[in-house]
C-alpha cells in the first residue's frame, strides 16, 4: 500500500458543531462507479457528495433519459403502425405517472430497496433499473465475488444482464484477486483484456 498523507476537515456532527476529523482518503463526488476496494478497508475514508447519492448517471442521466426515450418511442411508433397495416390512436401522455415511473423506482434503490427485498420481489429482467437493483441485491448478500455473482445468474431471465453488472460492481470491489482463478483462467481474450486494462491503468498515472 502507497504511503499516505492525512487530510484535516471539518465535520460538523448533528447538533451543529464543527469538530476536527482526520481522513485518509476523501471521494468528491459519489457516483456510481464509485466502489471502495478491499484493500482500503482500515482506511478512514469520507464521501463528498452535494447532491443525491449514486450521481447523474442514477438519477438524471443514463439510467432516467433511457426511460423517457424508451416511452417516447413507443408514442412515436404510433405514427409508423399504418405501415404495416396497424391502426391506433396516440390520445396523450400522462406526465406525472411517466415521471412516476422513472423516479419512484430509482428513489426506491437509493433507498436501499436491493437491501429489504427479496426475490420474486428483485427479479433479473434485463430491464435497466430491475438490472441495477438485482445486482446491488446479489452484491449486498453476499460476502465474496462467487457467492455473489451465484445469486445474481441464478435469478434466471436475462441473467447475463445481471451478471454483468454484478461483475463491475463487485469486480472493483475484490479486485482480480477475488474472482476465483478457475473462471479467470477460462476468461475468453484473457490476455488481451489484461493488456487493454494494464494500458489504461497506464494513462490514467
Amino acid at each position: 500500500m502507497p504511503a499516505t498523507q492525512t487530510v484535516s476537515c471539518i465535520s460538523v456532527s448533528s447538533s451543529g458543531t464543527p469538530t476536527p476529523v482526520e481522513y485518509d482518503l476523501i471521494i468528491v463526488g459519489t457516483g456510481t462507479g464509485n466502489s471502495i476496494p478491499a484493500a482500503f478497508d482500515d482506511w478512514n475514508i469520507a464521501l463528498v457528495e452535494k447532491d443525491v447519492f449514486g450521481g447523474t448517471c442514477l438519477n438524471r442521466g443514463c439510467i432516467p433519459s433511457k426511460m423517457f426515450i424508451y416511452a417516447a418511442d413507443q408514442a412515436a411508433a404510433m405514427g409508423e403502425a399504418e405501415k404495416l397495416g396497424v391502426y391506433g390512436r396516440f390520445d396523450r401522455v400522462d406526465w406525472p405517472a411517466l415521471v412516476q415511473r422513472v423516479f419512484g423506482r430509482i428513489d426506491a434503490i437509493a433507498a436501499g430497496s436491493f437491501a429489504r427485498n427479496s426475490p420474486p420481489a428483485i427479479r433479473g429482467s434485463g430491464y435497466v433499473v430491475a438490472s441495477l437493483e438485482a445486482a446491488l441485491w446479489a452484491f449486498h448478500r453476499s460476502d465474496t465475488f462467487a457467492t455473489g455473482c451465484l445469486l445474481a445468474v441464478n435469478l434466471g431471465e436475462d441473467a447475463d444482464t445481471t451478471a454483468a453488472v454484478y461483475g463491475q460492481l463487485a469486480g472493483a470491489y475484490y479486485g482480480a484477486a477475488g474472482i476465483p482463478a478457475p473462471w479467470r483462467d477460462r476468461l475468453a481474450h484473457r490476455d488481451l483484456i489484461i493488456d487493454f486494462a494494464d494500458r489504461l491503468h497506464d494513462l490514467a498515472q
